[in-house]
């Protein structure tokens, strides 16, 4: 009986004391500016993945959450592809590099105290240099994006870690881009 009443005190101490010092929180500090940056993976799929090969994403985003279950956000991607090798020719440029400018709008809903499970929709511009496709046109096109979100919370108040998968439509673009990517962010 004394060792778990003794267990509890120190436990409750350790919580205690980390919010006395204020540098944690108690629970998820989810609205205000936020920026953040990410990592991940950018696939072509269908006829343009024969096309093009996949390449690696930088993000970088930066929004406001209004309240914890509703935000917009905006994001800078950038990605780098090669053409495959069977397909090179005129029409198609060996490498491009990608730049993705997207606005969404967010929403989320907390599964727990710090883990939220969420998602956006939004579109933007995707702009290629040079152009991946010379013979379509202008490098930029219009992008529609639909993603979905997995936050958690950590202990640092206001650091948070997460992926967010994101299915996206780009104009001239034959079949769906899908993007695989996970990201730290800090909400102020």
């Amino acid at each position: 009986m004394a060792l778990s009443s003794f267990f509890e005190e120190s436990v409750f101490a350790v919580q205690n004391s980390d919010e006395r010092i204020g540098q944690f929180s108690a629970g998820a500090q989810r609205t205000g500016f936020y920026a953040a940056i990410g990592t991940g993976k950018f696939f072509f799929s269908g006829l343009d993945r024969q096309q093009y090969s996949d390449g690696w994403i930088v993000a970088f985003k930066a929004g406001y959450d209004f309240i914890k279950y509703m935000g917009l956000e905006l994001q800078f991607k950038m990605t780098a592809h090669e053409s495959n090798v069977r397909t090179v020719n005129a029409n198609v440029n060996p490498t491009f590099f990608g730049y993705q400018y997207n606005g969404l709008v967010k929403g989320a809903y907390p599964i727990t105290k710090r883990l939220y499970v969420g998602g956006g929709i939004g579109g933007g511009v995707w702009q290629t240099d040079p152009n991946f496709q010379p013979n379509r046109g202008s490098s930029s096109r219009g992008l529609f994006v639909a993603e979905l979100n997995l936050e958690y919370f950590l202990r640092n108040k206001g650091l948070s870690i997460g992926m967010d998968p994101s299915v996206g439509g780009i104009a001239n673009i034959q079949s769906a881009v899908y993007q695989f990517s996970g990201y730290i962010r800090h909400t102020f």
